[in-house]
């Protein structure tokens, strides 16, 4: 099911003539459609439900819709002050979503993972250019802006998981609430001299970040396999096939015997942790730059620059400030010839921390054991402050009694493994990227375009968590499950402690990629675009997206390096444009365009489903000696068209009628498929449901249009 509604208007025009102006933009939207769900829920719906009811958690649904609203103006206003001219803009968007379902990594999400997402994004935009000369000009901006983004559940029910296939129940990740202020002030200057064209400038961003995060609460189940969970009862006897509980206490409260009853779960986190939820930080970014763009010959021009980027952040997190994070840049264009022309670039370009890390600075607040003394023996860089909550997982035939009682009682257990996850260390260095590029480009007789490119992009220092670091390799016992060829850690470093887990620099990735392109740009009322482009995408497993966790790369000898999640081998784009010709009356004033998309699969990462090495996570294991992103998924193809005419309605009205066919053959694209394989044997045969799909791309829709312009 799916019902869209878009519409906008734009005004424009003088306030005082030749010297003021204004302009204003509305766009709206109005969208419900409904929540895809995975073949493996579909067929076990009722099953689940009967799981659920037991412990009287709501029953999932197939039938549940997601909208997508949203409102966004902007009101802008240019005015000449001599030869100088002074711009104030306005952007608003408020965007609602209800229904959106929450994270899953690579498991399937149902309909209690629920989230609704309220956005409001506001800017105040200040631009005053100054003439100071014909070969000087300055150009300074301010801007003013606040986002803020919430993300409640629809239910406050634990998570409950099924390793590698399936989640349900409040996500145990998502933020709840992100509120960022920004203010930043930025100042360009340039002056041209001979074949010089000299920029010198800078910006200074200040941040107020404030969030409200209540990951893993009430608590995190996970059980090994889809019939160990339907089995479960409250009366289940203990076993050590269970699967592990995760609960979590605010470290200032953790005491023995310290319980607080949640059920029947109608909160985000017990009122009594709802001070110890909420986390500000307080950062800046300030950079600056040099550039010369160099007119050497009449063929050949050279742009020089260097920039230089520092941030600073609470010394709680990051205490030892990177400083050295100079980016030289050059660019080259030279005309070989009339129509012909090369283009090549190289650079080193910062990345910010808060953009890689997103918000696992909340993460290491929550959850950071740096005061520990075992933390400072791993790493003597580590974050030295306490977090607020110790995160305290209960395993083996002690999860069963847990499990039971928290779902029918809501008491938290007495004991469990305190664990180290998401400890930071102390001394975080800014990632960047290697960039280089090389564009040939030249029109052929026909009035025909050909372009060859190539791009290189290396991404160092990337900011990733590392895998248990409390494990020690040991002989396996008799009856258990370990991968062929893989290690078995059946012993801890820390016998105290469970799961040690870094946030650190970790992570690489290296992206090849070559495009050729062919266009004609529209005349005699035909247009035509076509590119094609070949690429390849490498990183470990620090780096990669959740849905291909690492297994355990700090092994001798296992190395995580393969394809990347986002590894993407070949696209193929194809977009024509045509009017009808006036000597066809009855196609008259017609305008047609389309679209055609073919893609390559993307790589998947075929899990175990279980904790087959006993490093202490039961989602990151595969089977046999397989890497991660070993399996290619389908591939993905689409056809959209555009019919157009526009209509005279008065001397001062005009009209243009549009039907949009997207996805015209309504060709079924598989977004996500199941990769629980079932067993960390190759020799054994997938479970049943394996390679099915979890998620599809939109089957054929229709849009009608009208556009009035007076």
């Amino acid at each position: 099911m799916l019902r869209q509604n878009q519409y906008g208007a734009t005004l424009g025009g003088p306030i005082r003539k030749d010297s003021a102006f204004y302009f204003v933009n509305y766009e709206g939207q109005r969208r419900d459609e409904s929540n895809p769900f995975a073949q493996v829920i579909q067929q076990n719906l009722a099953a689940i439900n009967a799981f659920r009811a037991q412990f009287k958690l709501a029953p999932e649904t197939l039938n549940q819709v997601r909208s997508n609203n949203y409102d966004q103006f902007l009101g802008k206003v240019d005015r000449m002050v001599g030869d100088n001219a002074l711009s104030l803009r306005y952007n608003y968007l408020a965007a609602d979503t209800t229904n959106f379902l929450g994270a899953g990594s690579h498991e399937a999400s149902l309909s209690s993972t629920a989230r609704n997402n309220d956005v409001t994004d506001q800017a105040l935009v200040g631009t005053f250019i100054s003439i100071f000369t014909p070969r000087a000009s300055n150009e300074g901006r301010l801007q003013l802006a606040r986002r803020s983004f919430g993300f409640p559940s629809v239910y406050n029910e634990p998570t409950i998981e099924v390793s590698d296939l399936l989640t349900m129940g409040k996500p145990s990740v998502d933020l709840d609430y992100y509120r960022e202020d920004r203010i930043q002030a930025t100042d360009n200057f340039s002056y041209t001299i001979g074949a010089h064209q000299f920029k010198v400038g800078g910006d200074y961003n200040y941040l107020r970040d404030s969030s409200v995060w209540s990951p893993g609460f009430p608590a995190l189940i996970i059980f090994p396999s889809l019939d160990r969970m339907l089995s479960f009862t409250p009366t289940t006897a203990p076993s050590p096939t269970t699967g592990p509980a995760v609960f979590w206490w605010p470290s200032s409260l953790r005491a023995p015997g310290y319980q607080v009853p949640v059920a029947p779960f109608t909160q985000a986190a017990p009122s009594v942790y709802a001070n110890s939820t909420g986390f500000t930080l307080n950062h800046s970014i300030i950079g600056g730059f040099v550039q010369d763009q160099w007119k050497v010959s009449p063929k050949l021009s050279l742009s020089l620059g260097m920039r230089y980027d520092v941030e600073g952040y609470p010394s709680r997190f990051v205490q030892s400030r990177d400083m050295n994070n100079l980016q030289p840049r050059i660019g080259l264009v030279y005309n070989w010839n009339r129509k012909g022309v090369v283009r090549a670039g190289f650079g080193l370009f910062n990345d910010r921390l808060a953009q890689s890390i997103g918000q696992s600075f909340n993460a290491t607040e929550y959850n950071n054991r740096g005061n520990l003394p075992n933390a400072a023996v791993l790493f003597p860089g580590v974050a030295t402050f306490a977090g607020r909550f110790s995160q305290t997982i209960v395993g083996g035939p002690p999860a069963t009694t847990a499990t039971i009682n928290f779902l029918t009682t809501g008491q938290t257990p007495l004991a469990g493994a305190p664990t180290l996850n998401d400890t930071l260390v102390g001394n975080l260095d800014t990632p960047y990227t290697t960039q280089a590029s090389l564009q040939l480009s030249q029109e052929l007789p026909g009035g025909l375009a050909l372009t060859a490119g190539y791009l290189y992009v290396h991404g160092v220092r990337l900011i990733g968590r590392s895998a248990n670091l409390n494990v020690v390799a040991t002989a396996p016992p008799p009856g258990s499950m370990p991968a062929p060829g893989k290690p078995y850690f059946g012993a801890r470093i820390f016998p105290e402690l469970g799961d040690i887990v870094f946030v650190t620099n970790l992570g690489d990735s290296v992206y090849h990629g070559g495009t050729l392109e062919i266009e004609r740009r529209f005349g005699i009322g035909f247009g035509i675009h076509g590119s094609y482009t070949f690429s390849k995408t490498m990183s470990d497993g620090g780096v990669d997206s959740p849905a291909a966790l690492t297994d355990f790369p700090e092994t001798p000898g296992v190395s995580e390096w393969a394809l990347s999640r986002q590894h993407l081998a070949h696209r193929f784009t194809l977009s024509l444009l045509e009017q009808a010709p006036k000597w066809a009356p009855l196609l008259r004033g017609f305008k047609f365009s389309s679209l055609v998309v073919i893609e390559s699969g993307r790589p998947f990462t075929i899990f175990s489903g279980f904790d087959a090495n006993n490093d202490g996570n039961p989602l990151s294991d595969r089977p046999g000696a397989l890497g991660r992103n070993t399996l290619l998924g389908p591939g993905y193809a689409s056809v959209d068209m555009r019919v157009a005419r526009p209509i005279k309605l008065t001397e001062k009205l005009n009209s243009e009628f549009s039907v949009d066919f997207f996805n015209l053959f309504n060709r079924v694209n598989i977004r996500d498929i199941t990769t629980f394989y079932g067993s960390s044997n190759l020799n054994v045969a997938p479970v049943a449901g394996f390679g099915s799909t979890r998620d599809v791309f939109n089957p054929r829709e229709i849009q009608f249009g009208i556009k009035l312009k007076f």
